[in-house]
């Protein structure tokens, strides 16, 4: 919700345009990595998979939910 917020206000303000300055690699790079994060954290659910806590960090949640998927 936020994201979006700051998406309407760069682009009311006209701010929005300063994208064009940043390399096309770079935006696709980093909205790669938002959505690989956003889906790490959605694998639970996605197999229904019980877990007491999920760990925040990336590397440690996709040790933690190996093991699981593996045997499910």
């Amino acid at each position: 919700m936020m994201a979006g917020v700051l998406l309407l206000l760069l682009g009311a303000t006209g701010m929005g345009t300063a994208v064009k300055y940043f390399p096309r690699p770079v935006v696709v790079g980093f909205t790669n990595g938002i959505a690989i994060l956003i889906a790490s954290t959605q694998i639970r659910d996605l197999f229904g998979l019980r877990m007491d806590t999920v760990p925040s960090d990336f590397f440690n949640r996709m040790a933690a939910l190996g093991p699981l998927v593996l045997h499910t």
